[in-house]
């Protein structure tokens, strides 16, 4: 990108010629559309060619899952929650069914033309020792690495939300209730990010074969099977009939806390251990990196600040082996920025204050997005709709409670410019 805005006024006209000859003719030289494919070990002693990893709003997912599994364990009405794995899934699309999906959606004959030659043409070649072996083609797939698969892919996944919208209109699936009352209540039946996939459903012995249906159809008409040996049935309360349900799906069971994108779902709110695999994960990183070349010019409990910044502190004067070495400047002043003498580091306390802040003014401005309604049902708003009312309960394992806390303290930082009226009360 850098290159481009560079120089932009050389290659301007080759690249705006490419771009003008795509649009009139849809085809482009199929030498531009090659990929090297390098081949990255999952796990030591890589065996398989499934042990390699071919590389060429997470947030609010997580705050809605964590919200509705809370909301169901302290209803006492048992469910279970499905965590799906897709297996390959950007390498099994249906090229047919997405341009099927793509005319459904109302794209136009051209538009599906170009796509179609933009997945087709694509060529591949496998690296073996840093050399090309020669170029084969695909019937199916989308290319790992490429930014118009994310798009295309979420078309895909598109069907599979239709298809669990309608069960849950024809009463074959119930999904999780999260709300105060009734009418204010609000239904999650399925939290999707790209292919990372939950559904949420009754402790019914129906519905799960209904959802069993759902899953092979999906795969018949798309191509994207269910990786049965990764995917995990969770029971949310008390569910005798777990197992039960597992060989429906033909799935393993688990328990909470579960990883979702990466961060703890389920976990309770004073469960210090939830954090240990961050900050493993965090280690892991940092000891990966080589010291000599370093230059040394939800709410984070603090005792997990403390042990995070004590890693920071010992890689920052650690030096090149195990050694102990005295810290010269104190961390306050490391933590300083660069124009006051300091490396411009965040501490991690303040930082978590900050980011937790914005979700706070999310509430206020993303009236309509599903995260917010979610947390409006469940513990109602502010006159206006600035803030959620205030959440009393210390206990569970939602997350929203730990960011609701900061209202005080951020509310001293906003001001309001009176428009309208609609949402200000004096």
């Amino acid at each position: 990108m850098r290159f481009l805005l560079e120089c932009w006024e050389v290659v301007k006209g080759e690249v705006m010629g490419t771009f003008h000859a795509f649009h009139s003719r849809g085809s482009f030289e199929k030498s531009l559309n090659a990929t090297f494919i390098a081949f990255i070990p999952k796990k030591g002693r890589a065996l398989d060619v499934r042990d390699f990893r071919p590389i060429s709003l997470i947030l609010d997912s997580v705050l809605i899952a964590s919200e509705c599994v809370d909301s169901r364990l302290r209803s006492g009405v048992p469910g279970v929650l499905c965590k799906l794995d897709i297996e390959k899934a950007y390498d099994h699309v249906s090229w047919s069914f997405l341009l099927y999906l793509m005319e459904r959606m109302g794209f136009g004959d051209r538009w599906r033309r170009w796509i179609h030659f933009c997945i087709s043409s694509a060529r591949f070649s496998i690296l073996v020792n840093g050399a090309p072996t020669g170029f084969f083609s695909s019937s199916r797939g989308l290319r790992q690495g490429d930014p118009l698969s994310p798009f295309l892919f979420l078309f895909v996944m598109e069907a599979f939300s239709r298809l669990m919208k309608k069960a849950t209109e024809l009463g074959l699936l119930r999904g999780f209730r999260v709300g105060r009352d009734a009418v204010s209540q609000s239904e999650i039946s399925h939290l999707m990010f790209a292919d990372d996939t939950l559904v949420l459903c009754d402790a019914n012995v129906s519905q799960i074969r209904y959802l069993r249906c759902i899953l092979i159809w999906f795969q018949v008409v798309s191509g994207l099977k269910v990786n049965v040996g990764k995917s995990v049935l969770v029971p949310v309360g008390e569910v005798p009939e777990i197992e039960t349900f597992a060989d429906i799906l033909g799935c393993r069971t688990g328990s909470f806390p579960i990883s979702y994108l990466g961060l703890p779902l389920g976990a309770p709110s004073r469960c210090g251990g939830i954090w240990d695999p961050v900050v493993d994960r965090f280690e892991r990183r940092l000891a990966g990196w080589k010291k000599q070349y370093l230059s040394k010019g939800g709410k984070i409990p603090s005792s997990v600040a403390e042990r995070i910044e004590r890693l920071q502190r010992n890689f920052l004067w650690g030096g090149r082996g195990e050694e102990f070495k005295f810290h010269l400047v104190r961390w306050d002043q490391v933590c300083r920025p660069i124009r006051n003498g300091g490396l411009g580091l965040r501490k991690l306390v303040p930082f978590n204050k900050a980011l937790l802040g914005k979700w706070l003014w999310r509430f206020g401005v993303e009236r309509h997005w599903l995260w917010r309604r979610v947390v409006a049902c469940r513990f109602g708003e502010m006159r206006g709709g600035w803030s959620s009312l205030e959440v009393r309960d210390p206990r569970g394992v939602g997350v929203w409670k730990f960011i609701r806390k900061g209202w005080d303290d951020f509310s001293k930082h906003i001001r309001f410019r009176l428009r309208d009226g609609r949402r200000i009360c004096f």
